[in-house]
């Protein structure tokens, strides 16, 4: 049963409501509905719906004649397809004609047409298609026609070379056998003669239609010529009259201005003459109405239009001067600091009215409209911030500085806050300290201008001399930081006068949390091996392994990338039907770890994910197993098998074990409100990290223990106290680190020294970088008062960053300098400020915000010019450095081939000793060989692109000379051994005689030349080529170089 015009047109509107334009839908939802049907391609059928929907689209609005009883005749109309129905069985006999052309009935076995090889010799005739058309169509029913015009094209040539679409030749075949008037006999006419006369006759049309254009312009050129000569003289004659009319104004212009002023300044002194009167018979007035109003009963009859009057009048005499009334300001800077949209703002103000003074006529209060508000927000929050910021800091004897930065749409924001007060929230050109440090010292100024506004006591005390410490997110640019802080206090100091004794010391200080995840990095680091290059140490095999399964499965165990059950399901399933007791108790445990995406941050989410991973290995295995997904897709392969992998959970269980240990605890002292920890005890706890560290290189099994506490001289961090004690909470998942065999034990104990290894040169280097005294750094008395002042984190330096991404993505279109100021009232709580400080005050702040709009506005707009300024000026000097470097290593490349490539640690002990014969200082032997070496691993490095791994110092000491030949003899012969030229790096004459190509740089491009080699010298170890292009001439390289660079190849 076929559908009807209105069916399809229903059946169009349910698809548009579920998902517009989903064409795959429309079909499904077809053949669910007329499952006898056949629809041919679904994109086709999709636009025969939209054709047949968009001539009843304009009468369902009553906009067409096509209403009422024409509507229901062409709703009930029924569609039928033009596609045959595969349904009737009609005999599918091979046609005998066809064994002529080459064809049998076993071709066509094959269910894939394009599978038949078979191709037409010659142009076939009319009877061929004839007999063929139809028997595939009787033979191919399910077939799609598109699939038979491409079998078409395969079998026959002109068809290829007439070109068109698949189904476009179907229907070419179609038509040809189904017309009449063409014989049998008669030879297939593809259209090819008939197509290039139409072409030839289009093109002759088009040339004589051309012809006559052009003949009409050049008439038309001609008639234009002579009026612009009419014009140009009419032109001049109107301009001496416009230049005469304009000498006689000229003359009687000044008389009337002058006429004009006076009357205006007559009227204006009248104007306000009679306003002045009006006031005081206004006064005098209301000063009558009050003596003769004495008796109870009159007030108390006008009690109710009385109280209207004077809400009525507070509410519409808000404007002093055309400027609005502080209280109203105030409201608003409320309101849009509490997000409310300025359009919004005044309907709320008014239903607030209206609900609590019913008598009140809202329709009269007159409030600033969204264009008033939208400054308020942007330039007069602005100057109110920087008062309130102004005010408390100027109080302050020393300034505690936290920096931290972020990229946000492509663009860097840096947020800076001074004793927990929000300083700064700019866009910046780069991430550089420079930058930032110029952005705060801009800051101060703008708070030191403001200062003087407000006349407060010392503004300019508000400088770099009060810095006593600072925090960044990293210990070099700390470090970058705190050498910028003492050149800018310095000025400071020559300005503004020194700062107080106790503050004359920048104290520096650790950030855990970025000390922990240095610590991580460096320990995976460690458990990789020294042979690994920096490339696979990016992308540690632990990580890898964590963010795929976290990927697979989401969070709270929902495989996001997979089809059918999921995997807390399973959980669910095994829980409650699995037989034995243990089984069940370790799936209901299952079913309460919870994955989180975040994989990988810098809050340690990978680790503690690892923790769980390890947990869920068997159930997750089993899920793997039970549905099949073992050989699902790609990602579902690679985690199964990176689970059975002994070396990958080896290395994730290492991690976690770390992660037990120290990431997780450090991670807790930088963040948690209830330790209430300092700078100065997270001193302490990083001379307890060291011993811990010791301990684990000397006995790696006190990681394995789970009661050993790191921190033990914070006793609180291992209490009862669930909020602080990560352990507690989680006991059941940590409980499966620790079931280790004897082989496990050791197989992790190897991992585990390494990785503390390098934990503990890294502290070493953190430490040495971070604090003033270096790693053994014993704080004054008065260095240790300011550190206990300072909290170990960035927290909220963070918490400010995350609100200012908030803002940009859920206002997307709001000026940074606006989500500056959002930030800055919310986390300053300015209003808070601004409603305690006296009315005098508020008024004053207020008038000094309207004043320095303009300023505010036009400083901000010259700032994101000097921003975009900076960073093109930036992407040109990264270019320029660029080349500069590339242009450097390419210079040492050229002297580097010129060089002679030692093949042998016996080459290299024959030059060292002719060296040693030449005789000289013990200083020069040294520095001439230390030079040999350095050539040799530099060759070796730049020019072969072998990974070396040589130092020549070590803790910032020259090593001993014949350690570091051995090393470089030693490598030497590895990477001999390890090249597949052994044979010619061992015996360099073998090359003469050889066929090669040899690859130049010619004019900026690489270009081969084909040569012979003739000859080879023993002294300068270089190789004799002669070029086939130029047989005159012979050249000589060291060709062993090119050879194991891969710019020399043999030839067979």
């Amino acid at each position: 049963m076929y559908p009807t015009y209105g069916e399809l047109i229903d059946l169009y509107d349910d698809v548009e409501k579920k998902s517009p334009g989903n064409v795959t839908l429309l079909t499904s939802m077809f053949h669910q509905l007329y499952p006898n049907v056949p629809i041919g391609r679904p994109a086709r059928f999709f636009e025969t719906v939209q054709r047949i929907r968009s001539a009843t689209k304009a009468s369902l609005r009553g906009e067409s004649m096509l209403t009422g009883s024409p509507l229901s005749t062409y709703r009930r109309r029924v569609w039928k397809p033009r596609i045959r129905n595969c349904n009737s069985e009609v005999s599918s006999i091979f046609p005998v004609g066809l064994l002529r052309y080459g064809l049998d009935e076993d071709m066509f076995q094959s269910t894939n047409l394009p599978d038949i090889a078979w191709h037409l010799s010659s142009t076939p005739r009319v009877e061929f298609y004839r007999l063929l058309h139809p028997y595939l169509k009787r033979k191919y029913k399910t077939t799609s026609i598109s699939t038979i015009g491409k079998f078409y094209i395969n079998i026959d040539p002109n068809l290829k070379n007439k070109g068109g679409r698949a189904d476009n030749i179907y229907r070419f075949i179609e038509n040809l056998v189904a017309s009449k008037h063409l014989p049998c006999d008669a030879i297939v006419d593809y259209g090819f003669e008939r197509e290039q006369r139409r072409k030839i006759t289009d093109l002759k049309i088009k040339l004589q239609e051309c012809d006559e254009k052009l003949t009409k312009v050049t008439s038309e050129c001609h008639q234009l010529k002579e009026n612009i000569k009419l014009s140009s003289s009419q032109f001049q004659a109107t301009e001496n009259a416009l230049r005469e009319e304009n000498r006689y104004l000229s003359r009687h212009r000044d008389k009337q201005v002058v006429r004009l002023k006076r009357k205006c300044s007559l009227l204006r002194h009248e104007n306000m003459q009679l306003q002045s009167d009006a006031l005081y018979l206004l006064d005098k007035e209301g000063e009558n109405e009050e003596e003769d109003d004495e008796e109870d009963e009159v007030l108390e009859k006008n009690d109710n239009g009385k109280e209207k009057q004077e809400i009525t009048g507070s509410f519409t005499e808000q404007k002093i001067n055309n400027r609005y009334t502080p209280e109203i300001r105030k409201l608003y800077y409320s309101l849009l600091a509490n997000q409310v949209p300025a359009s919004k703002i005044e309907t709320i103000v008014k239903d607030v009215l209206r609900c609590f003074h019913p008598t009140l006529d809202v329709t009269k209060v007159d409030l600033p409209k969204r264009s008033c508000a939208s400054y308020m927000r942007r330039e007069e929050l602005k100057t109110i911030s920087n008062a309130h910021k102004a005010t408390v800091l100027v109080d302050r004897d020393k300034i505690h500085l936290n920096s931290d930065g972020t990229i946000k749409n492509q663009k860097k924001i840096g947020g800076v806050v001074a004793n927990d007060m929000v300083v700064s929230l700019n866009e910046l050109p780069d991430g550089s300290a420079l930058s930032a440090i110029q952005d705060i010292d801009s800051e101060f100024k703008k708070l030191r201008e403001t200062a003087h506004l407000l006349k407060l006591p010392n503004p300019d005390s508000i400088n770099w001399t009060l810095v006593a410490s600072s925090t960044s997110d990293s210990a070099a640019t700390q470090k970058k930081m705190n050498k910028l802080i003492e050149e800018f206090r310095m000025n400071d100091e020559e300005n503004f006068g020194n700062a107080t004794a106790d503050t004359n010391d920048l104290i520096e200080n650790f950030c855990s949390m970025h000390l922990g995840v240095n610590l991580r990095k460096a320990f995976l680091n460690g458990i990789n091996g020294e042979e690994e290059c920096n490339e696979v140490r990016k992308q540690h095999s632990v990580d890898v392994l964590v963010h795929e399964f976290c990927k697979l499965f989401g969070q709270h165990g929902v495989p996001e990338y997979t089809l059918g059950a999921q995997f807390i399901d399973f959980l669910n399933i095994m829980a409650t039907t699995s037989t034995a007791p243990d089984d069940v108790k370790y799936y209901q445990a299952c079913l309460k770890v919870t994955l989180h995406r975040q994989v990988g941050c810098r809050y340690f989410v990978s680790a503690a994910n690892g923790c769980k991973i390890l947990f869920l290995k068997n159930a997750a295995v089993e899920f793997f197993r039970y549905t099949g997904k073992n050989s699902g897709n790609r990602l579902e392969q690679a985690v199964f098998r990176k689970l059975h992998n002994s070396n990958e959970l080896c290395h994730l269980l290492v991690d976690s074990l770390m992660y037990y240990h120290i990431y997780a605890d450090l991670f807790m002292l930088s963040k948690s409100t209830d330790l209430d920890l300092s700078a100065f005890d997270m001193n302490q706890h990083y001379f307890e990290l060291q011993v811990f560290l010791a301990e684990v290189i000397q006995n790696p099994d006190i990681a394995i223990n789970r009661d050993h506490q790191v921190f033990s001289s914070e006793a609180r961090l291992y209490g009862q106290n669930h909020k602080t004690n990560h352990r507690l909470g989680s006991s059941s998942v940590y409980t499966n680190l620790f079931e280790l065999s004897i082989s496990s034990i050791a197989a992790i104990c190897p991992l585990i020294v390494a990785g503390a290894e390098k934990m503990r040169d890294k502290l070493y280097s953190y430490a040495q970088k971070q604090l003033p005294g270096g790693p053994y750094w014993d704080p004054d008395p008065e260095v240790k008062e300011v550190l206990c002042q300072l909290k170990p984190s960035n927290d909220v330096c963070e918490s400010v960053l995350g609100l200012n991404d908030y803002l940009t993505t859920a206002i997307p279109n709001l000026h940074q300098l606006s989500r500056s100021n959002l930030v800055e009232v919310k986390r300053n709580k300015t209003l808070k400020w601004l409603s305690d400080i006296p009315e005098e005050d508020q008024h004053k702040v207020i008038d000094i915000a309207v004043k320095q709009r303009k300023q505010v506005l036009q400083d901000s707009k010259k700032r994101e010019k000097e921003l975009a300024q900076e960073r093109r000026d930036k992407i040109v000097q990264d270019h320029r450095k660029r080349k500069a470097v590339e242009k450097k290593v390419h210079k040492e490349k050229e002297e580097l081939l010129e060089l002679h490539l030692m093949t042998s640690s016996e080459e290299l002990s024959q030059a060292i000793d002719e060296i040693e014969s030449e005789g000289g200082s013990m200083t020069k032997l040294r520095t001439k060989i230390l030079s040999l070496l350095r050539t040799q691993v530099s060759i070796r490095k730049k020019i072969l692109n072998e990974t070396v791994s040589i130092t020549f110092t070590k803790g910032g000491k020259q090593k001993p000379l014949q350690q570091i030949i051995q090393e470089v003899a030693d490598f030497i012969d590895n990477s001999t051994a390890k090249s597949k030229y052994v044979s010619f790096i061992k015996n360099p004459k073998s090359l003469v005689g050889k066929h090669v190509r040899h690859k130049f740089d010619d004019d900026g491009g690489m270009k081969w030349y084909f040569g012979y080699v003739t000859d080879y010298c023993e002294s300068s170890k270089r190789h004799e080529i002669v070029y086939e292009d130029d047989d005159d001439s012979r050249y000589s390289f060291d060709l062993l170089i090119d050879l194991l660079n891969g710019d020399l190849q043999l030839l067979k």
